[in-house]
């Protein structure tokens, strides 16, 4: 299922959206400190530095990931989008895989896209059972951009709310981004979930 999909998806704070349609999407490393809502987990963000993963911009393989579950969780009342782009822009820049949570006590590895696609435990993933830690790590693959994925690139912003939708749709005009923008309420935790 999630490995003949179309699309990558990143998980971002409404709030970000403006500099997201006006900069592109930034690794980490990029974006300046206090210019942009950080919703992700401090400890992550870390470890994520001391092994280099700053400079990559992080896509996920499908919507409700572990990872979007976890920062839904730690805030409730934020509104979220989920920006995607089409997986042959990965694949023909050569965009890098971590095959599994790049954190994950086993190690991790990054690979060229095409070998990493290969790599991953597609259908331990389809299993989607996060109470299962194997599960959980391979379900936490990345798909990591090298360099700043510019909006033009954007295939879709997903959204959980109509008045959310409103508020995507209005950024996209004053940045004259001509992306989809759809309501998925599905792709997002359920309040009960959360």
């Amino acid at each position: 299922m999630a490995k003949d999909g179309k699309l990558l998806y990143h998980l971002s704070a409404l709030e970000n959206l403006d500099s997201i349609f006006k900069t592109g999407l930034q690794s980490r490393a990029g974006l300046q400190k206090g210019m942009f809502e950080d919703v992700a987990d401090v400890e992550i963000l870390n470890s994520r530095q001391e092994h280099g993963l700053e400079q990559y911009v992080p896509f996920h393989f499908f919507a409700k990931s572990p990872f979007d579950y976890g920062v839904q969780r730690a805030h409730p009342n934020k509104d979220f989008v989920l920006v995607t782009v089409h997986r042959t822009v990965a694949q023909a820049n050569n965009w890098k895989i971590v095959p599994r949570h790049p954190l994950a006590d086993e190690g991790y590895e990054i690979l060229d896209y095409d070998a990493g696609i290969n790599v991953i435990d597609w259908a331990l993933i389809s299993q989607r059972d996060y109470s299962d830690r194997a599960c959980k790590v391979a379900c936490m693959a990345e798909c990591l951009s090298p360099y700043s994925v510019p909006a033009g690139k954007i295939f879709c912003v997903y959204v959980k709310t109509e008045a959310v939708r409103k508020a995507v749709q209005d950024l996209a005009d004053k940045h004259n981004v001509s992306s989809h923008i759809n309501l998925a309420i599905h792709m997002f935790a359920g309040e009960a979930h959360v």
